[in-house]
């Protein structure tokens, strides 16, 4: 891809993929994030903190939503699960923290649009947002 793309393989070397899914995603997401997360649509993805109960960062991941119910949490080699796990039961909230399968890659510089639309068998790239970290529609398909 090199010199016009540049790939990041954020799936591996460290890097982690967690899932929150059930019907209190949003808040467990919230109560993780120091970052106020209200105005979060599906399909966007924003860098949040997440801090243990003294303020000290644990993590800085990007936050995706990708449905009402179900978020993800692209972030670097740490294993905040257990402490998310935790928090979720403590506050009786209804939500399953998992790591799916699954390799995130991003890619990026000028001719980023043309890559991605290429990896998809020829979909057209409906819309890309980059700067704004939010999801790539192919085709009336979201993909994360």
């Amino acid at each position: 891809m090199a010199p016009h793309h540049g790939r990041l393989d954020v799936g591996r070397g460290g890097a982690k993929t967690g899932r929150l899914k059930g019907a209190d995603a949003g808040r467990l997401a919230q109560t993780l994030s120091a970052r106020d997360l209200s105005k979060q649509s599906i399909g966007q993805g924003k860098y949040v903190s997440i801090c243990d109960h003294r303020g000290r960062l644990l993590n800085d991941p990007i936050l995706s939503e990708l449905a009402e119910d179900r978020y993800w949490l692209s972030m670097s080699d740490s294993d905040i699960w257990t402490s998310a796990r935790a928090v979720a039961g403590e506050r009786g909230l209804d939500v399953d923290v998992s790591e799916p399968d699954a390799s995130p890659l991003a890619i990026q510089r000028p001719k980023a649009e043309g890559v991605v639309a290429s990896l998809f068998g020829g979909y057209t790239l409906v819309s890309i947002e980059v700067a704004a970290g939010d999801a790539v529609c192919v085709e009336g398909r979201t993909v994360h």
